[in-house]
């Protein structure tokens, strides 16, 4: 999903946001790059993590600073709610968007003292993602015009960039996004390289999985990146939302269902995990809502 939006907004910056090509071509080169990288190991790939990120955020902490000094040029009209049915499919695809914290769960074992380092990471980053994420609609909200809003929405934050400091703006962003989409997938990768590996070695999954490709990719990488290439090229950006959504709310499901069968050995509140059981039912019950009504 992150790739074939950032196909779209390359398709964009060359004047051609419905060339399928481009948007392919794209998406290809991020996913099998980002791939490569995490194959050259965990400290070249973390390194280039840090620094992607803290630039990034340097940059989306710009652009809300200068919205507010600009507050004067902002779009002040109300804008209409959504309907219902929008407001319910929203939740779901919103909740692709957090989907990340199960990744830095599986940097445990690259961790120090995970039992600390862990949930330290998860909510800073969860205050963090907030801030931003309204930071960002806060932008959009108000330096897009409404009608460029439902034209444009899949890159609705560079139009705001444009509107707020023109062509530097536009591209500034890009690069932003560029960034952004990179950083995610290779975060990515980092989880599910090293999930498929340990499943190969308790022989859940075939042993290729763990045979060496190339320096410290396998096999089994390579075969996950051709399937993920696949799929990218053969689905519309719409169908792979839903997809990725989906998928990502049964699997959650899923770990609630394992976490309650485990709450003995782990010493799991059962409050808690039947909270959020029934929380993940709610979204994913809004999510089909969407799809299917």
């Amino acid at each position: 999903m992150m790739a074939k939006s950032f196909g779209i907004y390359a398709a964009h910056l060359f004047h051609n946001g419905d060339n399928v090509f481009i948007i392919n071509i794209s998406a290809v080169v991020l996913i099998t790059a980002m791939a490569f990288l995490n194959m050259l190991g965990t400290e070249d790939s973390s390194k280039t993590e840090t620094f992607l990120v803290a630039l990034k955020l340097f940059i989306l902490v710009f652009l809300f600073i200068l919205s507010l000094v600009f507050y004067d040029r902002a779009f002040t009209a109300v804008l209409p709610l959504p309907k219902l049915k929008s407001f319910w499919g929203g939740i779901g695809v919103t909740f692709f968007a957090f989907a990340g914290y199960g990744v830095i769960t599986n940097a445990a074992g690259d961790v120090q003292n995970p039992q600390k380092t862990i949930p330290a990471a998860i909510y800073t980053t969860l205050i963090a993602v907030i801030a931003l994420y309204c930071s960002l609609a806060f932008v959009v909200l108000h330096f897009t015009d409404i009608s460029e809003l439902y034209a444009h929405p899949n890159v609705a934050v560079a139009i705001a960039a444009q509107k707020l400091f023109g062509k530097v703006g536009f591209v500034l962003v890009y690069l932003t996004i560029f960034i952004a989409y990179a950083t995610g997938i290779n975060a990515t990768y980092f989880s599910i390289f090293r999930i498929s590996r340990a499943l190969s070695l308790d022989k859940e999954l075939p042993a290729f999985y763990h045979e060496k490709f190339w320096r410290f990719g396998t096999k089994g990488n390579l075969f996950t990146t051709f399937v993920i290439i696949v799929a990218t090229i053969l689905f519309d950006f719409n169908a792979i939302v839903n997809l990725s959504s989906g998928a990502f709310l049964v699997c959650y499901l899923a770990v609630f269902t394992a976490a309650w069968r485990l709450r003995r050995e782990i010493n799991a509140n059962r409050v808690l995990l039947m909270t959020g059981f029934l929380f993940m039912v709610f979204i994913f019950a809004a999510f089909l809502y969407n799809i299917f009504f």
